[in-house]
């Protein structure tokens, strides 16, 4: 959020500016006690506001939205946002570099949106044949690949490609 983004907010639910923010201190944190407007598709407020609601570190056992403790396996560096035990920007962090709190991101299927689905193999070779460029760093489940492997291999309605086929 941004400075202005909050002052905005703060103005909507305080407009005369004199009343009390009333907070909610919630382990480390302050809330403002605001209702605050969601997005269509957010997560419920409970999964927001209640810490025994949000998902844990699997690792070190930090909440969602909080630092991972000193040496987890799953925190993230704060330059290339990778392993951060195992990058190679060790050489360029300093003091002021970012922290990255944990989140869980789930995985989910960029075709169908299913969530966490079974990892599979495929060759090299075959994943570019199949998989448009753009899609290629993309997770799909084992059902649709085989479904987009299927629509290429079997399709009757696709012209022969040619220079001026678009």
């Amino acid at each position: 959020m941004t400075r202005d983004e909050l002052m905005t907010l703060l103005m909507t639910h305080w407009p005369n500016g004199e009343d009390e923010i009333p907070l909610i201190r919630r382990g480390q944190y302050d809330y403002f006690a605001a209702a605050l407007q969601r997005c269509p598709g957010s997560p419920p407020p409970e999964s927001l506001d209640n810490p025994d609601a949000r998902k844990r570190c699997p690792d070190c056992d930090a909440i969602e939205g909080s630092l991972h403790l000193a040496g987890c396996d799953m925190e993230r560096c704060g330059l290339c946002g990778g392993q951060y035990i195992s990058c190679d920007c060790r050489a360029r962090r300093t003091a002021d570099t970012p922290r990255v709190p944990y989140i869980d991101w789930p995985v989910v299927c960029a075709r169908c949106g299913a969530l966490w689905p079974p990892f599979f193999q495929v060759p090299d070779a075959e994943w570019r044949h199949y998989i448009q460029t753009d899609q290629r760093r993309a997770v799909l489940c084992q059902p649709c690949y085989e479904r987009i492997q299927a629509w290429i291999d079997t399709d009757p309605l696709q012209p022969p490609p040619t220079r001026f086929t678009r």
